[in-house]
């Protein structure tokens, strides 16, 4: 069913209901449903990408300052390194074991870091420009599903914390291959980032798999085939009827019914019709139940004759 469609409907269900918060109401019922549960049809697939990293020429850096000036060498790569992702999207530091800085801005001649810089003034100093921290594939990610390195075939662990990773090594030393996806911290959009651990030494696309949150329908949206016009229909009436009770000592037209009931009625009926949705979505695609990773186990690729001669942790 067409967004345009249930709101109209919900004028009919409402005396005085105005168009604008038809919509509205339309709108926070479907944000609602979204939230209930992990829906099939808002899974989607993206990539992590790591660019090479550029270490060509030298660099300035004053302590305390926050801009880095490069030599002709190091803005020539800098200003060939692409956009995917952009340079204010990568880090900075001086070497690996060196403080990792967030780039905020490069103008094609220095480079601005987020933080000012705290080592020690240095000139015509070898540097790196890395991505160490990641954006998710989309701006309405809520969550991690898998990530795969189809290069390594490693099963790259998700859902660990800058503390762990802080006590094996705080000050990332390692580089190769990542086993781990770190949460980090809100970059300035307020978007999640995330840390792969070991720091990623070669350039390389990591294929994601994740939960997005969806959006909001507009005049020409429709409902994904899974959801019943009814229950998104029942969930609007329900903050309609609400408003209405609300509103009725103003209103003659509204004065007559007990919305009360009636917004009872429909959530009675919203609450059953969503366990039925529910477990036909889940039919379709399992999402309620999910696998604990193991601290502990191996971290490399095992094979079947390996796993069947052996005790192995797979997960």
């Amino acid at each position: 069913m067409a967004f345009q469609d249930t709101w109209n409907e919900l004028l009919a269900h409402v005396p005085s209901l105005s168009p604008f918060l038809a919509q509205r109401f339309v709108n926070r019922a479907w944000r609602e449903l979204r939230q209930r549960k992990s829906w099939s049809f808002l899974l989607k697939e993206g990539f992590l990408i790591v660019p090479a990293k550029i270490t060509a020429g030298t660099v300035s850096a004053t302590q305390f300052s926050t801009t880095i000036t490069p030599d002709a060498t190091a803005i020539a790569a800098l200003n060939a390194a692409g956009t995917n992702p952009p340079l204010g999207r990568r880090q900075f530091r001086l070497s690996a074991g060196e403080r990792i800085y967030n780039i905020s801005t490069w103008d094609g001649a220095t480079l601005v870091l987020e933080e000012p810089y705290q080592e020690a003034t240095v000139s015509g100093s070898s540097y790196q420009v890395l991505s160490v921290y990641f954006r998710p594939p989309s701006d309405d990610f809520t969550r991690f599903i898998s990530v795969r390195d189809l290069v390594t075939n490693y099963h790259i662990r998700l859902h660990y914390t800058q503390e762990e990773i802080n006590r094996i090594d705080p000050q990332r030393n390692t580089e190769g291959d990542p086993l781990y996806v770190v949460s980090y911290k809100t970059d300035t959009d307020n978007i999640p980032m995330f840390e792969l651990w070991p720091t990623p030494s070669v350039a390389r696309s990591y294929q994601v798999l994740y939960q997005g949150r969806g959006s909001d329908m507009v005049a020409s949206s429709e409902f994904p085939p899974v959801i019943p016009e009814q229950l998104v229909l029942e969930r609007a009436k329900y903050h309609a009827y609400q408003w209405a009770e609300s509103a009725k000592g103003g209103d003659p037209k509204l004065a007559g019914s007990d919305w009360r009931y009636l917004a009872a009625e429909a959530d009675r009926r919203f609450n059953e019709l969503y366990v039925k949705t529910a477990r036909e979505d889940e039919d379709a695609y399992m999402q309620t139940m999910h696998f604990a990773e193991s601290r502990s186990g191996f971290m490399t690729p095992v094979d079947a004759n390996y796993a069947q001669n052996h005790v192995v942790d797979w997960m």
